[in-house]
């Protein structure tokens, strides 16, 4: 999460950005062509709130009217932004929220970009960010993290603390050595559970991560599992180091379907590993 990012573009008379934002009064995204960012722009057009939650566009100078409340401050959104410029037509501003159109502001003063580069801006405190000149709103590319929260349907794997179940091992998103699962036998199967998405989300695909190493003077390896639509699969094996370490096992498709995930999908799937040798 940044206080603002700039993303330096190809110049184009449309530019698109979108950002996890948690909403503030001021400026949200700001695109135009900077003479020296982010203070000083010879051509912008900017989304931003009101301390109502409400909408406009600004070139700094000008704003157009404001929307009626949309927004609450602290709250997270993700906020899409299409900045137009038709020359000396003037500029428009055009806003999704979570995916649905909420608003269109124009500035009736436009100009031509200098040659050179564009430049997106976003500001506060934000996350998972696309940028680019074009035309075309890409939608929400949040990344949601979901760590164990329970017990699945294979609990084979110990705890390192000789009672916990094995997700509250694997549960913490900053590496602990001292709370972990481990496998004493061959094919020792653990599957945990995880939080919900929202029901209606896009899903483009599941990472599943894992922090492991083998034990001292040991050989080890492990198969990350995933119980899918009520199947078990599998993905390659994987040679763990004697050190602490990150695997990654990248899922565009729904390996027990081939096709893309459903939201539903995702909330009844469990995640795991297997010890292999």
């Amino acid at each position: 999460m940044n206080d603002w990012t700039a993303k330096y573009l190809p110049v184009s008379t449309v530019y698109v950005v979108g950002a996890a934002i948690r909403c503030q009064m001021g400026n949200l995204i700001t695109v135009g062509f900077p003479t020296s960012p982010p203070l000083f722009w010879s051509l912008q057009l900017a989304v931003s709130a009101t301390d109502e939650g409400r909408l406009y566009v600004t070139d700094g100078t000008l704003s157009s009217e404001p929307s009626d409340a949309l927004l609450t401050s602290g709250e997270w959104y993700y906020v899409e932004f299409r900045a137009t410029n038709f020359g000396m037509g003037g500029m428009s501003g055009e806003v999704r929220i979570n995916g649905e159109h909420v608003y269109t502001g124009t500035i009736l003063r436009g100009g031509t970009w200098p040659m050179g580069f564009g430049c997106a801006l976003i500001w506060g405190t934000h996350d998972d960010v696309y940028a680019y000149g074009g035309v075309n709103f890409l939608g929400d590319m949040r990344q949601a993290i979901l760590r164990p929260d329970g017990s699945g349907s294979s609990s084979q794997w110990l705890p390192s603390d000789g009672s916990s179940p094995t997700y509250q091992m694997v549960d913490d998103e900053t590496l602990n050595t001292q709370d972990y699962a481990y496998a004493e036998n061959l094919e020792d199967l653990d599957l945990w559970t995880l939080p919900d998405v929202p029901f209606n989300a896009e899903i483009r695909g599941v990472k599943l991560r894992l922090v492991a190493s083998a034990r001292m003077g040991e050989t080890s390896k492990i198969v990350p599992a995933v119980l899918a639509s009520g199947e078990v699969c599998e993905g390659p094996p994987i040679d763990l180091d004697q050190n602490w370490a990150t695997y990654d096992w990248d899922l565009a498709l729904n390996p027990a379907t081939g096709y893309p995930f459903g939201a539903w999908e995702v909330n009844e799937m469990q995640i795991g590993a297997r010890r292999a040798v």
